[in-house]
């Protein structure tokens, strides 16, 4: 029986296997901001020619994971202080709007059960031991994107969606501890609370509460991967 050539798999689905790897890599930190991706490198990896390589690297750089340099080729999103004050400004300033709008005329409270009792089981899941580190960052974008589709405003959601894949790196440090998680919790409960009674003043100061904590976190959390990349 002769051997199967790996070309027998087909492009996508090796395109695909790639682009999946490389980006829990990243958002995992193995690659730290600065690393360098060499198609050479990833071609004898993964057993597969440039093309397949070549595609998932696109599509990396199309959700702002990764990005091409002249004369050097791509590496693993560089983060600025400037960059990330600048976006989470950005989504401040949306979502501040979303909170106003929505407690000034507010939804049915049909609109946030899920998302309440999402939010309860997450606040019950901090006071446990053995608590689980990652992945919360998606529940946070869910939330958030809930307020949005609740407001019915299609561009404000594509926005926010667009700011969310460029933090998404960093978001993965946004709720890292039980602690956090907690205070997270609260603030979203609150937030929809406040919203549901019509207090636009609170919803609005609580959105900007949030929010602005998760920006301290991942700001800490890339100053420390940047020291620890400059130490090695």
């Amino acid at each position: 029986m002769p051997l199967q050539s790996r070309s027998k798999t087909p492009r996508r689905n090796r395109s695909e296997d790639v682009y999946n790897t490389l980006e829990r890599r990243i958002l995992a930190w193995e690659y730290p901001p600065g690393h360098r991706l060499k198609e050479d490198e990833l071609c004898k990896e993964f057993n597969v020619s440039r093309i397949p390589i070549r595609e998932a690297l696109s599509r990396l750089s199309q959700i702002h994971l990764v990005e091409r340099k002249p004369n050097v080729g791509c590496t693993v999103k560089r983060w600025s202080v400037s960059e990330i004050n600048d976006l989470y400004e950005l989504r401040i300033a949306l979502e501040s709007y979303v909170a106003e709008t929505l407690a000034k005329d507010p939804p049915p409270e049909e609109a946030f059960v899920e998302q309440q009792a999402a939010w309860r089981q997450h606040l019950e899941a901090s006071k446990r031991k053995g608590f689980p580190e990652k992945n919360w960052f998606k529940a946070d974008e869910a939330f958030h994107e809930s307020l949005v589709i609740a407001l019915g405003n299609q561009q404000i959601l594509n926005m926010l969606r667009d700011i969310n894949s460029r933090l998404r790196f960093l978001r993965v440090k946004d709720i890292t501890n039980a602690q956090v998680l907690a205070d997270s919790s609260k603030q979203h409960l609150a937030i929809m609370d406040a919203i549901l009674a019509g207090d636009a003043e609170l919803a609005v100061a609580t959105v900007r509460s949030n929010i602005r904590m998760g920006k301290d976190n991942v700001k800490a959390a890339l100053q420390d991967v940047l020291l620890r990349a400059f130490e090695v």
